[in-house]
């Protein structure tokens, strides 16, 4: 596997310098990865000093650097993991994420395997075809499955790996509210909160990985409704709707010690004002309740 030819930190929007072309990178003797539109890079003797570039995969600025391209040259986002035809994955690279908890002022960091990550929350159809229910408020194929709670999520993970003849990554319990999680399992499950952040932020520190009108859809343009997956512009791994449209339920609960058994909802949704979509907001719910404004989005492991 040849290294990548273009190195560069990742650079969005007005943090960089004015367009140029192809032809004055090559100038400056910095190659090109195909099919890949140079634009935005810093400027002139900055790139000549540091031998530095920036690409994007078109007019929208979704730049690409070093901590977000394979070594391949060939941007994270395309590395689609095989499911069978019935689910889009994007495999998510390992790396470490910083968490914080506002009520003890902690922070922790924790270290993450690859993993692989459903490009956009459950539809309704996938829903259907799994369960057989179609429980959500506002009715359509396409549309995010909502009105699901914790326990719905998992138990449709376990069908999803059943269907694919994998290991179902959980043993549930329902009436002692247990459910245990395989860790080992190659089944499908919730993502614990670190590996939704991570994937969120996609090699970014920012709250956001772009504009919020261009890449959620929140109260100030969603109508009060949800839409349908996919709509709007993916972070740089190629996850959609990771802000926005629906809530997203996360295996960890989230303060033990004070809320019990309730789990960690990750994301904003379309009835949230914009301070509640941002890479950091954490929401909890109790694992039985069933909300207008809340889905999912399948994980499973892939090899270290």
């Amino acid at each position: 596997m040849r290294p990548s030819r273009v190195y560069g930190p990742t650079v969005f929007g007005s943090c960089a310098a004015s367009a140029c072309t192809p032809r004055f990178v090559r100038a400056i003797d910095i190659p090109l990865i195909p099919c890949f539109l140079v634009v935005r890079p810093v400027t002139a003797p900055v790139v000549r000093c540091l031998r530095i570039g920036v690409v994007a995969d078109g007019p929208v600025g979704v730049l690409y650097g070093p901590c977000n391209s394979s070594t391949d040259g060939t941007p994270l986002r395309q590395k689609r993991v095989d499911s069978g035809g019935r689910l889009d994955l994007i495999a998510v690279p390992p790396g470490r994420v910083l968490l914080a908890d506002r009520r003890t002022q902690r922070t922790w960091s924790v270290d993450l395997a690859p993993y692989a990550l459903a490009v956009h929350p459950l539809t309704q159809d996938d829903y259907a075809r799994l369960t057989g229910e179609r429980p959500s408020a506002s009715a359509g194929g396409r549309l995010p499955v909502e009105s699901v709670s914790w326990w719905d999520a998992v138990r449709c993970c376990n069908a999803l790996s059943e269907e694919q003849r994998l290991t179902p990554a959980y043993r549930l319990d329902p009436e002692a509210e247990q459910a245990d999680w395989d860790a080992d399992a190659d089944g499908y499950r919730l993502p614990t909160e670190a590996e939704w952040e991570h994937a969120c932020r996609a090699g970014t520190d920012a709250a956001r990985y772009g504009e919020l009108d261009e890449i959620a859809w929140y109260r100030g343009n969603s109508g009060e409704r949800p839409h349908e997956v996919g709509g709007r512009r993916p972070n740089a791994f190629g996850l959609h709707d990771m802000l926005g449209n629906v809530w997203e339920w996360c295996w960890d609960l989230y303060d033990p010690e004070v809320y019990g058994t309730y789990r960690v909802l990750r994301g904003g949704g379309w009835f949230d004002e914009h301070w509640s979509c941002r890479a950091s907001v954490r929401r909890r719910s109790h694992p039985t309740l069933r909300l207008e404004d809340v889905g999912f989005r399948p994980a499973r492991n892939l090899p270290a």
